[in-house]
């Protein structure tokens, strides 16, 4: 009779399952041999498991003797949006239609609902949320839907990367990118010195176009990781848990790209801190043109915001409320109301950002067209033929 060694999962834990297999057996070797097998073991998580860490045992069971291996499971309560746009027919003048964000999630979604709206190409400013109401964090998790980025070394870039859109700075159209080691995005060649230096700067120190969410002396290749997404309406580039030079201390942040040419900057850890050059540069210096958020001070915190953006030309639409939190088994309708466009007639395309917390799910995108018939000044139609485009994905 063949006696077989026998591997089986235990749990440690009232909230894990495990559902198959039971046991698995392997023929014994024999001495001085070699084999090698796997197998999945499938477990379930009970939806009341609270976050944190659970255990269970791996057993392996060979000639009578037994051998006890306890592992963790890492359980994380994470969101899950959907959203459903109600159907838009012809609309006058201050009629409103509603956009439906619900979650089936185990966790709080933070929602943010923005028109991406026309903007300049000039008039550079910027706002904080410590400066407005309207502005708060949502972070971008895109460590599941994104690319990892290879920099080099601690003070490298990587290679041009495509932008995902024609990306617009300073009246200048950019295509490709590339990414700093030290906490910058150039749009020229060059690289980020890792003694960062107030705006403008010269090409000594940085790429003569860039935006610099956090340019400080990093360290990628020690701890952490850089991420890269787009969606055609918006590029997204993380550093997560990244160390900083000198300081027992990483950093997350990322910088957000909008094809309307809006920079937003987030930070989720800023690490305490000071010295770090934070803004936008649209030429060499000294006399290149640069908007300089902040530089060597004690600036940046957990959670801030920052947007940058040209003048704006024109909105199209007023949505109410912009933020909100959803909570687990929860829904929030968002009212999208027409503005007056003026007279003339003709058709105008929209585009409403969905921005969320929800890992596993890019940011969503609805687009539209607002229609001014002819021979009618102040009344018109609102948002119609709304649909959900291939990056709308949940």
């Amino acid at each position: 009779m063949c006696i077989r060694d026998r591997v089986r999962v235990e749990r440690r834990s009232a909230w894990v399952s495990v559902q198959m297999p039971d046991v698995q057996e392997y023929v014994n070797v024999a001495a001085g041999a070699e084999a090698s097998n796997m197998v999945l073991f499938s477990l379930s998580i009970d939806s009341s498991c609270p976050a944190g860490e659970q255990e269970v045992a791996v057993i392996v069971e060979h000639q009578g003797r037994r051998w006890t291996n306890g592992t963790n499971i890492s359980v994380v309560r994470v969101p899950h949006i959907a959203v459903i746009m109600s159907n838009l027919v012809e609309m006058v003048e201050g009629e409103e239609r509603l956009l439906v964000v619900s979650n089936t999630g185990l966790a709080d979604l933070e929602v943010r609902v923005r028109e991406l709206v026309a903007l300049g190409t000039a008039g550079y400013s910027w706002v904080s949320n410590e400066m407005s109401n309207g502005l708060g964090l949502v972070w971008q998790d895109i460590s599941r839907i994104g690319a990892a980025v290879e920099v080099g070394d601690n003070d490298g870039m990587s290679g041009m990367m495509d932008v995902g859109f024609m990306f617009p700075l300073y009246g200048k159209k950019y295509q490709w990118m590339s990414i700093g080691a030290n906490g910058g995005i150039g749009f020229t060649n060059g690289t980020f010195y890792y003694r960062n230096r107030s705006l403008p700067t010269t090409t000594t120190y940085a790429p003569a176009v860039f935006v610099a969410p956090l340019w400080c002396d990093l360290e990628p290749l020690s701890g952490g990781r850089v991420w890269r997404y787009s969606d055609g309406f918006q590029s997204i580039v993380t550093w997560e848990g990244v160390p900083v030079y000198g300081m027992n201390t990483a950093v997350t942040f990322q910088a957000i790209l909008r094809r309307n040419g809006e920079i937003e900057y987030q930070y989720l850890r800023s690490g305490g801190i000071v010295t770090n050059t934070i803004g936008i540069q649209g030429g060499a210096g000294p006399g290149g043109p640069a908007v300089q958020v902040a530089y060597n001070q004690p600036f940046v915190r957990d959670g801030l915001v920052v947007r940058i953006r040209p003048r704006e030309e024109g909105r199209v639409l007023e949505i109410d409320p912009e933020e909100a939190t959803v909570g687990p088994g929860g829904a929030a309708a968002v009212k999208v109301k027409c503005m007056p466009l003026g007279s003339g007639s003709g058709a105008e395309r929209v585009i409403v950002v969905v921005q969320h917390n929800d890992p596993r799910a890019g940011p969503g995108i609805v687009e539209g067209t607002v229609v001014i018939p002819e021979g009618v000044s102040g009344l018109w139609f609102g948002v119609v033929g709304v649909w959900a485009t291939r990056r709308y994905v949940f």
